[in-house]
């Protein structure tokens, strides 16, 4: 005996999953930021013209003030 069994809609609709990348937005990286430094210490630069990031042995950091903003 055999039964040919096929997936429920709801069965699809879980498997199709949803997306794991979404947008990134400027509030999603601002929280991050403060998440990363609460008490607002490293968010001054040196530069008038204000931080300018640059890659730096596999970090980004600003070329002003050091402040590092990926690793």
């Amino acid at each position: 005996m055999s039964f040919h069994r096929s997936p429920s809609a709801a069965v699809k609709a879980h498997a199709a999953g949803a997306p794991i990348v979404r947008l990134v937005t400027r509030e999603d990286v601002a929280r991050i930021e403060r998440e990363q430094d609460p008490f607002g210490i490293a968010l001054h630069c040196t530069n008038p013209a204000g931080h300018q990031p640059i890659a730096s042995c596999g970090e980004i950091v600003c070329a002003h003030c050091a402040r590092v903003f990926w690793r």
